[in-house]
């Protein structure tokens, strides 16, 4: 379960992660098939926002003194999903313990 903490082989502590969000234009329209990349995370953290702008990334946090997970979405398909957008990097802080410190996440996306 997300936030909880687990102990994987060999003794090293890991917390599972959630970060929910949306993706939308200065007009509040969901864009889809924007990349959310989560930087110093596999591939597997990674996602694409869906048709409705939302995206779930999960990982796995092992770095216990890690302050916070920076988020960077990147508009990889051009105008094939109604425009041309600027990249944008949220920060998402994280709790003492690991834990996500924000259930959710809004990006609102300019054009370029």
């Amino acid at each position: 379960m997300p936030g909880d903490i687990v102990t994987p082989e060999y003794g090293v502590p890991v917390v599972e992660f959630s970060i929910k969000g949306k993706v939308m234009d200065v007009d509040f329209n969901p864009i889809e098939n924007i990349e959310v990349i989560l930087e110093g995370f596999d591939e597997d953290a990674s996602a694409r926002t869906s048709s409705a702008g939302t995206f779930i990334c999960e990982g796995q946090l092992t770095d216990m003194e890690k302050k916070e997970i920076v988020m960077h979405f990147i508009d990889t398909d051009g105008k094939e999903n109604g425009g041309e957008f600027l990249e944008e990097t949220v920060t998402v802080p994280l709790a003492e313990n690991g834990n996500i410190t924000t259930e959710s996440v809004s990006v609102i996306l300019k054009n370029k």
